[in-house]
């Protein structure tokens, strides 16, 4: 047996996208921030070489503040990076949830004529046509309540017309019957 993982709310797609953009953005600056720093510190240690009036007891005088500097540049760059692929997620999710949630709305109302539709490329398209179908489904089950409910009429109107009135009356019950089973099912 195969387990597959379903997608219940964000596509894989875009998750796995997301996670290769950020890794290899986030891999890009360290090998730039490391490129830099070893930049620095190897011109620095050559400048110290040359220069005899400087006091310095240790390498980690000259290589700290670079690494500091650095560090700090790059966790600026890495909290913009987050920052805005947050934005990014944000907008990618929030539009579909607001046009799922206002049909939603309007189903909850009582109009079941309305179908959630999302642009092709959106978000959640999985979870809105579960919902499409779910209506649907409560759609189907008020028309055949409706044709219960219409026949349960008719055998009343029966009732007062001529015949026997046994077969009315089980003529009625039986519609009856039918519309209680039909709103059980539903």
């Amino acid at each position: 047996m195969k387990l597959r993982r379903r997608t219940y709310i964000t596509d894989t797609k875009l998750q796995i996208k997301f996670t290769l953009i950020f890794v290899l953005v986030s891999f890009a600056a360290n090998v730039i921030s490391v490129s830099v720093f070893n930049f620095l510190a190897v011109n620095n240690m050559e400048a110290l070489m040359w220069s005899t009036h400087m006091d310095i007891q240790s390498t980690g005088e000259i290589v700290n503040p670079l690494f500091l500097y650095l560090n700090i540049g790059n966790f600026i760059f890495i909290a913009m990076l987050l920052f805005i692929t947050g934005i990014w997620m944000m907008k990618k999710t929030s539009g579909p949830l607001y046009r799922m949630s206002k049909d939603i709305n309007r189903i909850a109302d009582g109009d079941l004529s309305v179908n959630i539709t999302l642009r092709q490329k959106d978000e959640f398209q999985d979870t809105a046509d579960d919902l499409n179908r779910m209506t649907g489904s409560i759609r189907e089950g008020f028309e055949m309540i409706n044709e219960k409910y219409g026949d349960v009429s008719k055998a009343v109107r029966n009732l007062d017309e001529g015949g026997s009135k046994v077969n009315n009356c089980e003529a009625v019950l039986k519609s009856i019957e039918g519309l209680k089973e039909g709103i059980g099912r539903f």
